[in-house]
C-alpha cells in the first residue's frame, strides 16, 4: 500500500510528461502498472479516488443526509 502523498507526486510527475518507467525508477515503485491504475482513477474521479478505501466505507457515509429508505437497504 502506497501513501496518498506518493500517489499525488506520481500524478504530478506524470502530468508534467515523465514516463511511467521514469517515475517508477525515481520513486521506487516496483509495479509500473500501478501508476497506470492511479492515473485512470485520477482522471475518472479526481484526487479522492486515490484514497485507499478498503474497509472504510462506513467512515465516508453521512447517515444524516441519506434518506430513511436508503438506510434501510444498507
Amino acid at each position: 500500500m502506497y501513501p496518498l502523498e506518493l500517489k499525488k507526486q506520481v500524478i504530478e510527475m506524470r502530468l508534467r510528461g515523465m514516463t511511467k518507467k521514469q517515475i517508477a525508477v525515481k520513486l521506487g515503485i516496483y509495479d509500473v502498472n500501478r501508476i497506470k491504475i492511479w492515473m485512470r482513477k485520477f482522471r475518472a474521479d479526481g484526487e479522492f479516488s486515490l484514497v485507499d478505501q478498503r474497509g472504510k466505507q462506513e467512515k465516508y457515509m453521512n447517515w444524516n443526509v441519506m434518506s430513511a429508505d436508503w438506510r434501510w437497504r444498507i
